[in-house]
């Protein structure tokens, strides 16, 4: 299984250690099957957990408390979070309207529950409507079916 670059890993335990809050945001089922290997690669238990669905809100999962869209513009905006899906590009513009620029993403292995990355997203890995950045005039070679 590949893992993070080294130095991904080291930058975000610092910036899990020195953040006033770390965030993860998106409560599905890959993210409560991968929840242990999400802590052990960033270094430390979230403070809080967040997700869109309001029927999660003020709840507890892994023993944390999920926090409603209010509470979480209420946080220091240097606060670190954690993006836990696939589809990451919405909520990512999300956090990056209510001017949060410390996020970070889990990459997950393809067809298991199985935690692949977690690396630092920049604001441009975002295009201005949500979705992915343009690839226009990129190539690829597709050799599989799959």
């Amino acid at each position: 299984m590949p893992h993070p670059r080294a130095d991904e890993v080291h930058t975000l335990r610092l910036d899990a250690n020195a953040s006033p809050n770390l965030i993860f945001f998106g409560i599905g089922s890959l993210f409560l099957d991968c929840f242990d290997q999400i802590v052990m690669s960033v270094g430390r238990m979230p403070d809080f957990l967040m997700d869109n669905a309001s029927e999660k809100w003020g709840r507890s999962y892994c023993g944390v408390r999920c926090l409603d869209p209010a509470e979480l513009a209420g946080m220091d905006r240097s606060s670190l979070v954690v993006v836990c899906i696939r589809n990451y590009e919405a909520i990512c513009e999300q956090l990056f309207s209510h001017g949060f620029e410390n996020i970070y993403l889990v990459g997950f292995e393809r067809g298991y529950n199985r935690l692949r990355s977690v690396k630092r997203l920049a604001r441009t890995e975002v295009g201005p409507d949500g979705g992915a950045r343009s690839v226009a005039g990129v190539w690829a070679l597709v050799t599989g079916s799959t």
